[in-house]
């Protein structure tokens, strides 16, 4: 019985502990829909996807070419103190681009632009059980993997030092309330264990 009991143990432990091998398995994992790190709806032909920025991938990232365990490490501690996410818009399947697409001119693209610039985080939030955030920063970027599209990151942060929703909620409803494509309000729902759980990039260097 203390056999079975000890099995049953590892058995969980190797479950909720997501192991890959490089870099190559690991954006794959993140981008699987199937395991809750991305989220997507299409409305009016505009296709909204919600990725969540892992920490490790985050610290991957800024290190560049100069990358080491022990920088490593310092880098995902940091970046474990707030919360990051991708929002991606883009037209259906061979519409064209989203901005160019959706502007009758230049002065039209020079406007949404700026607007996606400066007015995202007016726009986003995110709600637990018992908090609500808004973004501290946000940021035009790249696809980070996605296919192309308009891209902003936006960053969260606790309410307070006292804050463990931010960090133990079992659920996170991403809320994005567009007032550029007309959108409307659009719900994204993460959840917790599943953004805790997410592969650590160790011995990968």
């Amino acid at each position: 019985m203390k056999q079975l009991g000890l099995l049953l143990l590892v058995v969980i432990s190797c479950v909720s502990c997501t192991r890959v091998s490089n870099m190559t398995e690991y954006k794959a994992f993140c981008n699987d829909p199937d395991n809750g790190l991305v989220k997507s709806k299409t409305v009016a032909g505009i296709k909204m996807t919600i990725k969540y920025m892992a920490p490790d991938f985050l610290a991957y990232r800024e290190l560049g070419d100069a990358k080491n365990q022990q920088k490593l490490d310092s880098l995902t501690n940091y970046y474990s103190q707030s919360k990051t996410f991708l929002i991606n818009l883009d037209l259906e399947e061979g519409s064209g681009e989203l901005l160019t697409s959706t502007s009758p001119d230049f002065e039209a693209y020079t406007e949404k632009f700026k607007r996606l610039n400066f007015e995202m985080e007016s726009m986003v939030s995110i709600q637990t059980d018992l908090e609500e955030y808004h973004p501290v920063l946000s940021q035009v970027s790249n696809t980070y993997g996605l296919k192309q599209g308009t891209s902003v990151l936006v960053v969260f942060v606790p309410n307070s030092d006292e804050d463990k929703s931010f960090y133990e909620a079992e659920t996170f409803d991403f809320i994005l309330q567009e007032n550029l494509f007309n959108l409307g309000i659009n719900h994204f729902s993460f959840e917790g264990d599943q953004l805790r759980d997410t592969p650590k990039l160790k011995n990968i260097l």
